[in-house]
């Protein structure tokens, strides 16, 4: 957390990140005092994980986010402000995995604008243009769409029909011609 808020420019004091990570890690209401042995034990143990997780990541800190290439997209391909709307909400939602970490981010927000029109009905009118537009390969489309999709299913878990089986996959790739 610690690092995050200081790669987003949105600095916090290590006593803040502590107290509130000890809080909501053991389930506790009353925060952690700050003189004791215990609190420095975790200040440390904080700033060791930070050290660790900079050197693995190469010292680098700099995340492109995926709504630069939403718009340009989307400008290209005159999506429609619907269209717009879920995919933005899409790439909010992936910024809680670490698809930033794995795929470039014009990979992302392809994926996002292919599940979007996937979920607003419009992707089998889309996908001759679209394909050369969002120059993402069709494996790719499917891991992140697979992914983002799976936060949909834990968030809202399909319902059972009538005949005692839960609706089909958000995002089934055998449904994609």
């Amino acid at each position: 957390m610690l690092l995050a808020c200081k790669s987003e420019d949105t600095p916090r004091k290590l006593s803040d990140v502590t107290t509130v990570t000890h809080m909501v890690l053991c389930d506790e209401v009353v925060p952690v005092e700050l003189a004791s042995a215990h609190y420095n034990r975790l200040k440390e143990l904080c700033v060791e994980a930070e050290r660790a997780l900079v050197s693995t990541i190469g010292f680098q800190l700099d995340v492109s986010h995926p709504y630069h290439f939403l718009l340009n997209f989307l400008r290209t391909l005159r999506g429609s402000d619907r269209l717009a709307r879920i995919a933005w909400s899409i790439v909010n939602d992936s910024l809680f995995t670490t698809l930033c970490l794995r795929y470039p981010p014009y990979q992302i927000a392809a994926a996002c604008i292919h599940l979007a029109a996937r979920m607003d009905g419009a992707e089998q009118q889309h996908t001759g243009q679209w394909n050369a537009v969002l120059d993402t390969p069709d494996k790719v489309l499917e891991a992140i769409c697979h992914e983002l999709a799976s936060l949909y299913l834990v968030a809202y878990p399909p319902s059972e029909g009538e005949d005692g089986h839960a609706g089909g996959d958000l995002y089934d790739p055998l449904e994609v011609e």
